[in-house]
């Protein structure tokens, strides 16, 4: 018995995009240089079609978390409070 829905071509397509930009985050890859041949290779005749990869994985948080931690302490700079 199978439960939910069987994988779909779109799915791999999807996972691999996604898996793709994600993994080139972490090489500290030009994604402004290669987001190009991405686009082409995936078909899309638009970079607008191609945004719709960016997402926010799980294994890639930790990441940009590191990445922007920096800019977060400046923008929201730690409260401390003192215990009454």
């Amino acid at each position: 018995m199978i439960i939910g829905n069987s994988a779909r071509v779109q799915d791999f397509r999807h996972g691999y995009a996604v898996h793709r930009l994600n993994q080139w985050v972490k090489e500290g890859e030009n994604i402004q240089a290669l987001y190009p041949y991405l686009s082409a290779y995936m078909g899309h005749s638009s970079f607008v079609y191609t945004d719709y990869y960016l997402s926010l994985v799980e294994d890639i948080y930790p990441e940009l978390e590191k990445r922007l931690s920096s800019v977060n302490n400046d923008i929201l700079p730690e409260v401390y409070h003192e215990e009454e």
